[in-house]
C-alpha cells in the first residue's frame, strides 16, 4: 500500500521534461493509472483527458497475437495501450492530428514495451496506410456546428467532429476483409454510423452504455465485421454506476482489466 501511495504522488506530479527543440511540447502532464494500477498513462494536465469510455472500447476488442491494429484519433494512446496490455505482441498504428498527443502516445507505448508507430496528420487527407485486422476509434462526440467550442485548444480538438462520414469511411478503408471495426459514439449518432456502414459490414453488435440504470444510454459501442452479411445484435444496457455513484460489479471488472465486454 505504501509503495502504491508513493507511486501515485510521483505520478500526479507536474512534468515538463519534453523535447526542448519543440516549443509546443512544453505543457504540464500527469501520470494516471488504468486497469487497477496495471497501466500508467501520461496525458496533458489540462485539455481533453481520457475517460472510462476508452477502457470499455478496448475491452470490446478480441485481437489475436501478431495482428495489426489501427487506433484512429488515438490521442495519447489509451485505447491501444489497453488493448496491447491484453495482447502485447500486436503491431499497433495510431493516427492523431495533434503532435503533442502523438508524442505522448509514443511515450505511453514505449513505457510498457508495446510495438507502436503514430502517423501525425489529418485523417481526411492522409494517404492509404495499409490494411489492418482491427480498426477502432473513439471519435469526437460533438459536431462543430452543434456545440460551444472550448477555449482550450486541446479540448476543442478532442471534442469537435467535422465529418462523421469521412471519419467512418477512413476506418473502413483501412480494414481488411473479415476485419473488425469498433466505434464508441453518442447514441444520437447511431443512425448516421449505421448509414455509413450499410452493406459494408455485418455481424453488427450494439452495446449501449448507461451511467445509471435510471438513465437513458448516451453512448453506444458499434462493432461489425467487414464484408459479412450477418444480422444485428442489440445487447441490453451496460450500467456503469450504482445509485451511490460507485461502479457496478460488471463495470469494476472491466475497468480493473479482469473481464472483457
Amino acid at each position: 500500500m505504501k509503495k502504491y501511495f508513493l507511486l501515485c504522488i510521483v505520478a500526479q506530479k507536474k512534468t515538463t521534461n519534453l523535447p526542448k527543440h519543440c516549443n509546443y511540447f512544453f505543457m504540464e502532464t500527469t501520470y494516471d493509472f488504468l486497469l487497477g494500477g496495471k497501466l500508467a498513462i501520461r496525458q496533458p494536465q489540462k485539455g481533453y483527458r481520457f475517460s472510462d469510455d476508452a477502457v470499455f472500447l478496448a475491452s470490446s476488442l478480441r485481437p489475436t497475437p501478431g495482428q495489426k491494429i489501427l487506433d484512429v484519433g488515438s490521442g495519447v494512446g489509451v485505447v491501444s495501450c489497453c488493448v496491447a496490455w491484453r495482447c502485447p505482441t500486436l503491431e499497433t498504428t495510431g493516427v492523431e492530428i495533434v503532435p503533442h498527443l502523438a508524442y505522448l502516445a509514443r511515450v505511453n507505448h514505449r513505457l510498457h514495451g508495446f510495438s507502436y508507430r503514430c502517423v501525425v496528420g489529418d485523417l481526411y487527407v492522409l494517404p492509404f496506410l495499409g490494411n489492418f485486422d482491427h480498426v477502432f476509434s473513439n471519435p469526437p462526440f460533438y459536431a462543430h456546428h452543434a456545440h460551444t467550442p472550448s477555449t482550450c485548444p486541446l479540448k476543442r480538438q478532442g471534442r469537435t467532429l467535422y465529418n462523421l462520414k469521412g471519419w467512418v469511411n477512413f476506418c473502413l478503408r483501412h480494414l481488411k476483409a473479415n476485419g473488425t471495426i469498433s466505434l464508441i459514439v453518442k447514441t444520437h449518432q447511431l443512425s448516421d454510423v449505421l448509414s455509413c456502414v450499410h452493406q459494408k459490414i455485418g455481424f453488427i453488435r450494439l452495446l449501449p452504455l448507461c451511467s445509471y440504470s435510471t438513465k437513458f444510454s448516451q453512448r453506444i459501442i458499434v462493432q461489425g465485421v467487414k464484408g459479412k452479411k450477418g444480422g444485428l445484435v442489440l445487447h441490453k444496457d451496460f450500467v456503469i454506476h450504482n445509485p451511490d455513484g460507485s461502479h457496478t460489479s460488471q463495470a469494476h471488472d472491466i475497468l480493473w482489466g479482469e473481464k472483457t465486454l
